[in-house]
């Protein structure tokens, strides 16, 4: 888990809603440089309370931003 890695996307993304807690749960994932987060698409549906095609649709537009 990265604390910091999840503590930029509180200060810095401008991600909304469940863009938001999909960024934060890959951010949870990643190591303590902030890098390497691969947690599956349906174990960041899980964590942030979203269905699955929703998280495809989520990274879609974070990647776009």
């Amino acid at each position: 888990m990265s604390v910091q890695a999840m503590s930029w996307v509180l200060d810095h993304s401008e991600s909304e809603l469940a863009a938001r807690l999909v960024l934060l749960a890959i951010a949870n994932h990643c190591d303590a440089a902030g890098r390497n987060a691969w947690p599956s698409q349906e174990r960041i549906a899980r964590e942030a309370h979203v269905s699955v095609r929703t998280v495809k649709r989520c990274v879609v537009a974070l990647e776009k931003s």
